[in-house]
């Protein structure tokens, strides 16, 4: 059996979650500021399901092949990407992902994940604190106001209504837009374009992401909230992993890449054993990594001619068992894993309507 985790990280080993159904959100037909003035009008009737309580194990985040303390970013760089403190109904229910800041100054794009229900993948949310770091301080913008986060109407949740099946990671759809209460002024804060070309196999990455770290031998692991970055490079798309029988996998074409975290060993080169892409990592291979709980939601850029594109969106990972390379069985983001992130480009068109562009960004972003 195939565990599939999302790479969301809860601040409590046992959560209540009571997910409330917005039924006007359902109607995801125009922009995210109209969809507020819309939402605004309705009647708030919003019922509450029965708790739920989910047993929550803590896993490791942006994972290593050598030592984490060498992919700490420095305070310049990447000065857009944000750690997110999520706020859920109930006493102290809160988990933490990660954001980037659009090109627009406005807007936050993460994993829809990170603000809804696993089972429903209705929005639970109720608020979002993003703190950015850069050289000369920090600047935290709450957003409070729910009807201010959207998530793609093809979200199913992670669950998609299966409990604790995972199986609506596969059916993707896993990204989600913020609207900041004010555009972010503050130049010392980059803001990214996104990646609208359908070349990302093959080409390398820059992973960036607040949580859990340590070493790809299930090493080292442990949390400081600090932000980190590394390289991979993706492998396929990831529905060409529907094609093995014992895997299991039934991701929907053209909405997810896959990336496998590589030792430089033929035996733990996943993708190199499942479907015969033999890539045994970065040079220096000891820059590859992997992402994990606490990233979710988190950019995967594309270094186009000194520019940063957002070609992908921190998702979920599984391990595919030691039969097919990794070091151990347990998703636990070691040597030998799978990770896989939401397609931005597959998703361009509706990022531009919920931030009420024209389709193409208006001539703003698309990557070489």
């Amino acid at each position: 059996m195939i565990t599939r985790t999302p790479w969301i990280q809860w601040l409590g080993q046992k959560l209540q979650r009571k997910p409330r159904r917005h039924t006007a959100r359902v109607m995801v037909l125009d922009t995210l500021e109209e969809r507020f003035l819309l939402d605004a009008a309705l009647p708030q009737a919003v019922s509450l399901t029965s708790e739920t309580e989910i047993e929550l194990e803590r896993v490791a985040k942006v994972v290593v092949a050598d030592s984490p303390n060498l992919h700490l970013a420095q305070e310049d760089q990447f000065t857009g990407v944000a750690s997110l403190l999520i706020q859920f109904p109930g006493n102290n229910n809160f988990a933490t992902c990660t954001g980037t800041l659009l090109d627009d100054r406005k807007h936050i794009l993460t994993a829809a994940h990170c603000l809804t229900d696993d089972l429903t993948g209705e929005i639970t949310a109720i608020s979002v604190e993003a703190t950015f770091t850069f050289p000369s301080g920090t600047l935290t913008v709450t957003q409070d106001n729910p009807l201010r986060f959207a998530v793609h109407p093809d979200w199913i949740g992670v669950d998609g209504g299966v409990p604790n099946s995972g199986l609506g990671l596969e059916y993707g759809a896993d990204i989600a837009i913020i609207a900041l209460p004010q555009k972010i002024t503050e130049e010392l804060i980059e803001a990214y374009p996104i990646y609208r070309n359908t070349d990302e196999v093959g080409k390398e990455a820059i992973f960036v992401g607040y949580g859990d770290t340590g070493v790809g031998d299930n090493t080292q692991r442990y949390n400081d909230g600090r932000k980190r970055y590394g390289r991979n490079i993706y492998d396929a798309l990831a529905e060409d992993l529907n094609t093995v029988p014992n895997l299991q996998f039934n991701i929907r074409p053209g909405t997810q890449l896959v990336y496998d975290f590589d030792n430089g060993s033929a035996t733990n080169d996943a993708l190199g054993r499942i479907l015969n892409l033999v890539q045994q990592g970065v040079t220096p291979i000891t820059d590859e990594v992997i992402t994990a709980p606490g990233d979710s939601g988190g950019p995967v850029f594309f270094d186009e001619g000194g520019t940063l594109y957002v070609g992908g969106i921190t998702s979920w990972g599984v391990s595919p068992g030691t039969d097919y390379g990794d070091i151990d069985s347990s998703t636990n983001s070691t040597f030998g894993e799978l990770a896989f992130d939401t397609r931005v480009s597959a998703y361009a068109d509706w990022i531009d309507q919920m931030r009420g562009l024209p389709p193409g960004g208006g001539g703003g972003d698309g990557g070489g």
